[in-house]
């Protein structure tokens, strides 16, 4: 039999292989026409703990700050254990539990083992630099912007912190008088050539802030922990002072809704916000974010409005607070504290300037980004978290049990993860529905039911198969909590199944049961469809499309008017254009989203009754400022300058900059639809000076004659077609009196 000692020597270094794993699991699944290659990722990986387990010793030396971070984690474990059947859907909870006891068991792999820091760093660093070059040639070459993660943005968030790490220890080394091999100047500038090819094409015409960002902070973070041993009064003053900056300046972004720089990205965290106090004091378990569509807060039902969902909350502590609310905010902070006491303790300089460099990276990306929301990425930066704790500190020491509180925890959990990801993980890019249904039944990932029940809802409807799909929705339930984008397929398939049922009761009853079957579900069908567009016209209260299903139903069943809310009834009355309603009055602001909702559909109907301009244009000017990033406000606002005078229009046109995000994400065929219908060289100057502020790089292509930005669909040569003619237009010259 081998040394003990020796075995957990030679597999402590599984972490490294997080990254590389995925890369190569991500290919084959791409190459053998998987639908999910996510899936098949998700499974693989989260048996690389499996493997780890089997290393680690009975018990481990740690100092005080390691042995504190870990037991903070397992506190975490252990509530989210307890909170699985307890808050939300329980095999959602066991998927993000198995996620977390992986991260663990490669976190403690690595804080314990008996290969140097240093070594560990830089077996870190060529991991995630080999899989980074794989990726962005993929990009570059294949056109294939996922590989290896499923999200052109994870691969930088998780591959940029180490190489951050990695360049603090090598510039902290030659500064402390340490020589630095002639590989790592070669592996830096190669991580250098990477990073910078990274930001600049991963989304042509939108460069990687988030990677600008946390290299900057790491930067700044490993100057502290330099400065940290001779003066650590000043730099601890320093660094309260920016986090009191930090905190202060997120508090008053959160707060004020006139601070818009990325405006779904601001709504994203004011919902959460919305949503952890509608869910205090425990949460509501794994994914709360799907839920975010029926909190009753301002910002979420604007979100919500929009059509966007998500299924985390693009920050770390405000997804821990909205899962599993007090206490797992609580351990998420308890870490981070431990963590900072770490890298502070750490004796060797070079190792505490990239330690501090590596966290402060990693905590820049958890709160601007949803990568540690899936398996791959939160394994691996378990086994960053591990690095971190390996570094030699000058805490005193204690002897921690390891084996027993990894194998109790982990290995029921990480196989129950894996278990459940079984049927999602093989299912071909062609398969049926019958087949995606079944990976909908056992994933605990709702990303992946959803990508599954969308192509078997796309697939049942084409072929007249409404019962099917009607069976599909039901099973969508599950993972996406009755959220997201259910809404929407719900009142498709109600539509559908009306349809169906109205053409099947065209054709000659082949006995008098199924005439009275037919006629009965003709009712639930009718019922269905009107608790559909209630329930679509309450978190899309801006769009028509549900009105216009109510309108239609209602019509051709006058009873269910007497069931419909006041505040419908009265909006579908305006939306049906009757002229027989009294004018509208409107606010000088609109201070909450229903005032902005009753605007909206008034303004709609004094525009499609042939009312005056001028008072349109008075009213549309107060909603823009308030809610320009709505997309059907700016689809009401381009409707009105397409069809109103010019010079009644300016007060609007001059408010194009509060429209960017709203015009950005109109329909595309909305969009290609208005381009297409302008008629007059006057509008079309109105529209152009509109469009090179919402769509400035699109604009700056035509000026330069290049083509920056990918196309991908139909959709986007129409628009981009559109907005080519248009400017045509606008460049006219009017003719000469």
């Amino acid at each position: 039999m081998g040394d003990p000692v020796s075995l957990f020597g030679q597999f402590s270094m599984v972490p490294a292989l997080v990254l590389p794993w995925a890369m190569v699991l991500y290919t084959c699944g791409y190459l053998a026409e998987r639908a999910q290659p996510l899936a098949l990722l998700g499974l693989l990986v989260a048996l690389l703990p499996v493997f780890a387990l089997v290393a680690l010793p009975w018990r481990l030396t740690l100092d005080r700050w390691t042995a504190g971070t870990l037991s903070v984690a397992v506190i975490g474990i252990l509530y989210l254990l307890v909170a699985v059947g307890l808050f939300g859907e329980w095999q959602l909870n066991v998927g993000k539990l198995a996620t977390y006891c992986g991260a663990l068991v490669l976190g403690a792999l690595v804080a314990g083992s008996p290969i140097s820091a240093q070594r560990w760093l830089h077996t870190l660093a060529i991991a995630a630099l080999v899989t980074f070059i794989y990726t962005v040639a993929c990009d570059l070459t294949v056109g294939v912007r996922c590989f290896t993660l499923g999200n052109v943005n994870f691969i930088g968030t998780c591959a940029a912190p180490v190489l951050f790490a990695w360049a603090a220890w090598a510039i902290a080394s030659r500064w402390c008088g340490h020589r630095v091999g002639a590989w790592h100047v070669v592996g830096l500038a190669a991580a250098a050539v990477v990073l910078v090819t990274y930001i600049f094409t991963a989304q042509p015409g939108s460069p990687r802030r988030a990677i600008l960002l946390s290299g900057g902070i790491a930067a700044c973070a490993a100057i502290c922990a330099a400065c940290w041993s001779r003066w650590r009064g000043p730099t601890l003053a320093a660094c309260a002072i920016v986090a009191a900056i930090a905190i202060g300046g997120a508090a008053w972004m959160l707060a004020n809704p006139s601070f818009d720089p990325r405006a779904d990205r601001i709504l994203i965290y004011r919902g959460a916000v919305d949503g952890i106090a509608a869910n205090l004091p425990f949460g509501n378990g794994a994914y709360s974010a799907l839920g975010l569509s029926t909190v009753a807060g301002e910002s979420a039902r604007f979100r919500a409005s929009t059509g966007l969902w998500t299924y985390h909350a693009h920050n770390e502590l405000l997804d821990a607070l909205l899962n599993y609310g007090v206490v797992g905010g609580a351990c998420a902070i308890a870490l981070l504290v431990g963590l900072i006491g770490k890298c502070l303790s750490i004796v060797d300089p070079a190792l505490r300037a990239a330690a501090s460099a590596l966290l402060a990276a990693l905590w820049v990306h958890a709160s601007l980004d949803t990568a540690f929301a899936y398996p791959a990425p939160v394994l691996w930066a378990g086994a960053l978290v591990g690095f971190m704790l390996l570094c030699p500190g000058a805490a005193r020491t204690c002897s921690v049990p390891v084996r027993p509180v990894a194998w109790v925890l982990a290995i029921p959990c990480v196989i129950a993860g894996a278990w459940f990801e079984r049927g999602a993980a093989f299912v071909h890019l062609e398969a049926s529905p019958a087949i995606r249904n079944v990976a909908i039944d056992s994933t605990c990932n709702p990303d992946i039911a959803f990508l599954e029940g969308e192509a078997a809802l796309q697939e049942e409807l084409t072929n007249a198969d409404v019962p099917s799909a009607v069976g599909t929705l039901a099973r969508l339930e599950r993972p996406l909590r009755s959220n997201g984008p259910l809404v929407e397929w719900r009142l498709v398939v109600a539509e559908r199944q009306v349809q169906w049922l109205a053409e099947r009761a065209t054709l000659p009853a082949k006995s008098p049961e199924e005439g009275e079957y037919l006629a009965l579900h003709s009712q639930e069908a009718d019922q269905l469809l009107f608790v559909a567009a209630q329930a679509y016209i309450q978190r899309l209260p801006f769009s028509l499309r549900g009105y216009q299903a109510l309108l239609m139903l209602i019509r051709r069943r006058p009873e269910f008017a007497r069931d419909l809310p006041g505040i419908v009834r009265e909006r579908a009355a305006y939306l049906d254009s009757r002229a027989d309603l009294p004018e509208p009055s409107f606010p000088d602001d609109y201070r909450t989203i229903d005032e902005a909702i009753d605007a909206h559909v008034r303004l709609y109907w004094m525009a499609s009754t042939g009312r005056p301009w001028p008072p349109i244009v008075a009213a549309l000017v107060p909603l823009v400022r308030r809610y320009g990033t709505h997309q059907d406000v700016v689809t009401l606002v381009l409707r009105v300058v397409t069809e109103a005078d010019p010079a009644t229009v300016e007060p609007l046109i001059g408010l194009a900059d509060l429209m960017v995000s709203g015009a950005n994400m109109m329909p595309k065929l909305a969009l290609a639809d208005v381009l297409t219908n302008v008629r007059g060289d006057a509008q079309a100057r109105s529209l152009a000076r509109i469009f090179s502020v919402t769509h400035a790089g699109l604009w700056r292509e035509f000026e330069r004659g290049t083509v920056e930005r990918l196309i991908d669909s139909d959709q986007d040569i129409a628009v981009r077609n559109g907005l080519a003619r248009l400017r045509a237009m606008a460049l006219r010259r009017a003719p000469e009196p």
